[in-house]
């Protein structure tokens, strides 16, 4: 469950096309799963109507709800072998963030309701970490799957088509992702491919349904392993992962 706030502040406006609607947004957000909860706080500029600019940062706990599920583990490189743990409430998972986005949707071209085919490109640079272990060991936050203190690129491509109808969206879109590509923790690049569909059902009621196919693959945690970096997040053929239903009101 999440909640939110966003703040609109005219900034840079024009009088052309690409510069008329100029601003800057400040959005806050508060998340809940079973497993955490995370604080964010994101400003977007825009000083172009293609393009996005912005800088945000989150911090999250997360705490063991069963055996298997748990928000916060972390692995020791003073462990030999190695020694999987519990963070159950015991530190602070940081994040800080700068994006640039390239958009364009042809309903700025058309004034027809069905010519609406849009594409954005985002990169993304971020900095995490986790408070309460050494440089050396790993973290394992929402299991997201373990990393280490460091950079981590991620990337998102998405095309797709709006109607004015209920289902008034169709997209499909492409993440990639380096997670500590400067370190030893390094990946290989990770693809998530997700087709989705959202439904405007009453103004401001808004349901988005997804699957999830990703090239990533869990490693045998029960199996000996005497590198920290062996518990990275590994890569395998491109296969199913998950369905998603999310459902959001905005007023």
């Amino acid at each position: 469950v999440e909640a939110g706030a966003a703040l609109k502040i005219t900034m840079l406006q024009g009088s052309g096309l690409l510069t008329s609607g100029n601003n800057l947004k400040v959005k806050g957000r508060v998340g809940v799963s079973p497993v955490s909860s995370t604080l964010s706080l994101e400003g977007v500029l825009t000083p172009l109507a293609v393009a996005e600019v912005s800088l945000g940062g989150t911090l999250g706990i997360g705490w063991d709800l069963t055996d298997s599920l748990k928000g916060l583990q972390f692995v020791s490189s003073a462990n030999d072998p190695l020694v999987y743990e519990s963070e159950s409430v015991s530190g602070v998972y940081l994040k800080g963030k700068a994006g640039v986005a390239l958009q364009f949707d042809t309903a700025a071209l058309f004034s027809s309701k069905w010519a609406s085919v849009f594409a954005r490109v985002y990169q993304e640079v971020s900095y995490q970490s986790y408070t309460n272990v050494e440089a050396e060991d790993a973290w394992n936050f929402e299991m997201g799957g373990y990393k280490g203190d460091g950079w981590f690129y991620h990337g998102e491509y998405i095309v797709g088509y709006n109607m004015p109808i209920v289902l008034d969206k169709v997209a499909l879109m492409v993440e990639t992702d380096i997670n500590n590509f400067s370190d030893d923790m390094k990946t290989e690049v990770l693809i998530t491919l997700s087709p989705l569909l959202n439904f405007n059902v009453l103004k401001g009621l808004n349901i988005t349904g997804l699957v999830q196919f990703t090239n990533k693959a869990d490693f045998d945690k029960d199996s000996t392993k005497v590198e920290v970096a062996d518990s990275r997040i590994l890569t395998g053929p491109l296969a199913f992962s998950k369905g998603v239903v999310m459902v959001t009101y905005s007023f």
